[in-house]
């Protein structure tokens, strides 16, 4: 698969068309994260040295992604947030009995399918099953196969990952039509959706970071 292409699977329905995509964007952690030479974590089972924040972010990914268990249980009953230039901001409910609820740009409805693990050469792979009724415009192929995206670079393309169905896209229903392109966060979508409350986002590489690099400071200090 060209990850540099974004691939976009339509639901033909009587009164509208239901998009997703497989795979977001490309986004570079510099832009998302920042970037520096490298540093160290240092804590009280010893020092971790990074060579720069991208090595940091991935080898975060790597952690979550070691196995089919942690993975299966970083994605279980979670909503998460993925933007790309070319086609906005989407939501996608995964829940933990293998359905899938994508909330994409100009849809007036939900998109359901299936998602499970699978086997790549990289691991373990997140794989959709959106149904014989839908297609891929850029590949010629139906919805009808298990497509699958390594899961390094799924992961990665998250700008948050929260627990729940916030938006309780497994009912179907989308708070209100997303615009398209138009770059969301989370905060922002529940804002207009009105609800209210804070979430804790597992994939804000960024914040993670800060927080272990302010409590490596501080053991720093005490240990002096």
């Amino acid at each position: 698969m060209d990850w540099k292409k974004v691939k976009i699977v339509w639901i033909l329905g009587a009164l509208t068309a239901l998009a997703l995509i497989g795979c977001d964007g490309p986004a570079g952690t510099q832009a998302r994260f920042g970037e520096n030479g490298p540093f160290t974590i240092q804590g009280p089972t010893g020092t971790v040295s990074y060579r720069s924040t991208n090595d940091y972010v991935f080898r975060k990914i790597a952690d979550v992604a070691k196995t089919p268990q942690s993975l299966r249980s970083f994605l279980n009953n979670t909503t998460s947030v993925s933007w790309d230039d070319r086609h906005g901001t989407q939501v996608e409910y995964l829940g933990a009995n293998g359905r899938t609820f994508r909330w994409y740009p100009g849809n007036q409805a939900a998109l359901p399918g299936k998602w499970q693990l699978g086997p790549s050469s990289y691991g373990p792979a997140v794989c959709f099953l959106y149904g014989p009724n839908t297609y891929n415009p850029v590949t010629g192929s139906t919805g009808s196969q298990w497509d699958c995206s390594p899961q390094g670079m799924y992961i990665f393309y998250k700008t948050s990952v929260v627990s729940g169905d916030v938006f309780n896209l497994s009912s179907g229903k989308i708070p209100f039509v997303l615009p398209g392109r138009a770059k969301l966060s989370l905060p922002l979508l529940a804002a207009r959706a009105g609800l209210s409350g804070t979430y804790v986002n597992n994939a804000d590489w960024g914040a993670i970071l800060a927080s272990e690099q302010a409590a490596s400071a501080q053991y720093s200090a005490q240990s002096k």
